[in-house]
């Protein structure tokens, strides 16, 4: 139950973290517009075009040092963030491991299955489908196989009007549904 209340703790604390963080970080960018706009000359940026004017803005700002500070500054806010960000996350997965286990305890000591044991059991049944699945295919898959052999037994064979060559006959069925024909079975 202590760990239940430190989890508790550490979302919450993460949480403020996050909007304390949240805060920094929009008002640097707010102070990085600024900066931006204090250091554009009263007439603009010198230069014949808009290529020109913007080519000597960047020449500009990537020297200006008080705004290479507040880009860093920037970086850094992210940084620790991001790594709140990551926290708040573990400690919502571990708190929902707590749950999920105090709620398994609970249906077993009322007398209901094992939630775990459902679930492995749920993972054994399918596995087993997949496994009877798989078998089915490779017996299929051994008969397409054995069709394609010239020594297949008789029991197997195609019907007399496809002995010819089934795969001109099929070759041309299935092209005709692509056109949307349909031809008679018989």
């Amino acid at each position: 139950m202590n760990r239940s209340f430190e989890i508790a703790n550490g979302i919450k604390q993460a949480e403020a973290s996050i909007a304390t963080l949240q805060l920094a970080l929009n008002e640097l960018e707010a102070n990085i517009a600024d900066h931006i706009v204090t250091v554009t000359p009263r007439d603009g940026w010198p230069g014949s075009n808009d290529v020109a004017r913007k080519l000597a803005r960047d020449r500009e700002l990537q020297v200006d040092s008080g705004l290479l500070n507040l880009l860093k500054d920037k970086a850094d806010i992210e940084l620790t963030l991001a790594e709140a960000r990551a926290a708040l996350a573990g400690f919502r997965a571990e708190a929902e491991a707590i749950d999920t286990f105090i709620r398994n305890q609970l249906v077993v000591a009322l007398g209901g299955a094992d939630v775990y044991t459902v679930m492995a059991e749920q993972a054994a049944e399918a596995a087993l489908a997949e496994k009877e699945h798989a078998e089915i295919l490779n017996d299929f898959l051994s008969v397409c196989t054995a069709a394609n052999d010239p020594d297949f037994e008789e029991e197997h064979s195609y019907p007399d009007e496809l002995d010819a060559d089934p795969t001109e006959e099929a070759a041309a069925q299935v092209a005709g549904w692509a056109k949307g024909e349909m031809r008679d079975a018989a």
